[in-house]
């Protein structure tokens, strides 16, 4: 069975939207795929998510563009279905930025 370990958690929203989970790997895949790419590319903020990470409105925009750039290099090793959970949560922050969530757990 392979249970999502690493999640990005949201509180709810301004205005009373709902508590959101976004999956982002199992453990075995973010330490075969997305450790080592974060690694490669100094990506700082995405190599803390298997042990936990505030998101913070002030990194959001940081992690943001971490995460398109970890996403174009799954696209580049031919891991779409890789890429396709990057994109996921870059554009589930860049709503959040919009919407003002301030509440964020990537673990």
């Amino acid at each position: 069975m392979n249970i999502m370990s690493v999640s990005l958690i949201s509180g709810a929203e301004p205005g009373g939207g709902p508590v959101v989970e976004v999956p982002v790997a199992t453990n075995i895949i973010f330490n075969q795929y997305w450790r080592p790419a974060a690694e490669e590319l100094g990506l700082e903020l995405i190599r803390k998510f298997p042990g936990g990470l505030s998101v913070t409105p002030e990194i959001m925009p940081d992690l943001v563009v971490e995460l398109g750039v970890i996403e174009r290099r799954f696209l580049e090793l031919n891991e779409p279905w890789l890429a396709g959970r990057a994109s996921t949560l870059r554009q589930w922050l860049v709503g959040a930025i919009e919407r003002g969530v301030d509440d964020v757990y990537v673990g």
